[in-house]
């Protein structure tokens, strides 16, 4: 006859054990190192072993449904002595218990709705991941090594002294995919929520709850869109240009893409617009202002007023823009220059060429300005894909591009051409209203 409280005294343990973990810790001695491991490992084990005696024999409790998943979130508070240690960087840990808080907060939210998120695989698999790797790390730290000490202990020393010569690049390879794991199964846990919380709300009706959780894809990509104008902004206030105009082009990508693939999904939702609207403005509107205001002053060294107005003229023609296109709605040809168009050259005209004469960069800059509220025709994406010239541009395009977004994440050695050729190759599109009106008289002449 087993006890029924031996599972809850086993997951205890777990909770006792990492307790006088945090006590010894930090260690400068092979003796206590090698202890720590020892005990880490044992404790570590029982993750595994009081969920396997509660259902062995059948003694599975309420305290213990409770008591487990505590002792799982206290066994990761080991990640803090390990910081404190210089084992693990700040950010991983955020990351790891970001998750954590996360989840109980989703956990949270379903109680109130009256239905439960069971762990899945992906959680099981974060476990058999994070633990060891966490083990791991016990060893990386320098300390005395020991002298003499008794031969059962030589296979464990060596094995440990072996894991502490290891390449930094390893334990942070090891940390980066601790964090990896934990991140994949987050999502697994969130989309598990959401789904359960679409058949609640569709009544069981999994065709209307498959639709409607197929809308968070897109929805998620305007976020990112909206996410990457918000920190442009901040990175311009700290002067770091480059990478917050790499951030608007990533925005420009993801602008592309949600519309694309919620097309594609054939799902819609009035909550999707508005965060795409609204990340239309920041990415588009806000994030370049800020930019090409700072570019001008910092850069250029422009007078304040003559920043802060070029900045202020380019948010408000975005407005102007973005407001003129919700109030016409889809149509074949816009009306004036795309904002993302605009926002893309401002990117481009930094640190280039043009860039190189003040005035030049703030005269093309209203002209740009000009383009954006004016009522010239220019082609939408699927429309100019039907032209020949268009065509055969795309792949350019997206090849200059990418090159500039790379120049400004990190590889300086691409240079001052890459956004050259970008401008090159943008000004046929900007010149697209002339190329219509040519073609036009064309066929007029040949009629």
């Amino acid at each position: 006859m087993v006890s029924k409280s031996l599972a809850n005294l086993i997951t205890l343990s777990r909770i006792f054990g990492v307790v006088y973990l945090f006590w010894i810790i930090p260690f400068s001695t092979e003796k206590t190192q090698l202890f720590c491991i020892i005990l880490f490992t044992l404790v570590a084990s029982t993750d595994a072993l009081d969920g396997w005696v509660a259902r062995r024999f059948k003694i599975v409790s309420e305290l213990g449904k409770l008591l487990d998943p505590l002792a799982d979130k206290i066994l990761l508070l080991i990640l803090l002595p390990l910081l404190s240690m210089g084992v693990i960087k700040p950010f991983p840990v955020f990351l790891i218990f970001a998750r954590e808080f996360a989840i109980m907060g989703v956990r949270v939210l379903a109680a109130r709705r009256k239905f439960s998120v069971e762990a899945s695989l992906s959680g099981k698999i974060k476990t058999a991941v994070t633990l060891p790797i966490c083990g791991i790390l016990f060893a990386r730290p320098t300390v005395i090594e020991l002298s003499s000490y008794p031969f059962y202990l030589s296979p464990l020393i060596w094995l440990k002294r072996w894991v502490s010569d290891w390449p930094a690049f390893i334990y942070e390879g090891l940390i980066w995919l601790m964090v990896a794991v934990t991140l994949l199964s987050f999502i697994d846990y969130v989309v598990n929520f959401m789904w359960k919380r679409q058949l609640l709300i569709n009544r069981n009706n999994k065709e209307n709850a498959k639709r409607a959780l197929l809308s968070y894809i897109p929805n998620t990509i305007s976020m990112l869109n909206m996410g990457c104008g918000i920190v442009s902004i901040i990175l311009s206030l700290n002067n770091n240009l480059k990478i917050a105009a790499g951030l608007i082009i990533a925005g420009m990508i993801l602008d592309g893409l949600d519309g694309k693939i919620a097309r594609r999904l054939n799902t819609y939702s009035k909550f999707g617009a508005k965060i795409d609207s609204k990340a239309d403005y920041i990415t588009f509107g806000f994030a370049p202002a800020f930019l090409i205001g700072l570019y001008c002053q910092n850069r250029l060294l422009m007078p304040y007023y003559i920043s802060i107005g070029l900045a202020i003229l380019y948010l408000a023609s975005v407005y102007f823009r973005l407001w003129r296109f919700n109030k016409e709605g889809h149509q074949e040809d816009f009306s004036g220059l795309p904002s993302p168009i605009g926002a893309l050259f401002v990117c481009a005209s930094i640190f280039s060429w043009i860039s190189e004469s003040p005035w030049m960069f703030i005269g093309v800059n209203v002209l740009n300005i000009i383009l954006m509220v004016s009522w010239l025709k220019y082609p939408h994406n699927e429309t100019a894909h039907k032209k020949k010239l268009f065509r055969h541009l795309k792949i350019p395009v997206l090849i200059a591009i990418t090159f500039v977004f790379l120049r400004y994440m990190g590889i300086e050695s691409l240079g001052q051409f890459v956004n050259n050729v970008l401008l090159s190759l943008m000004a046929i599109y900007y010149a697209a209203p002339l190329i219509k009106e040519t073609q036009h008289s064309n066929r007029e002449s040949v009629t």
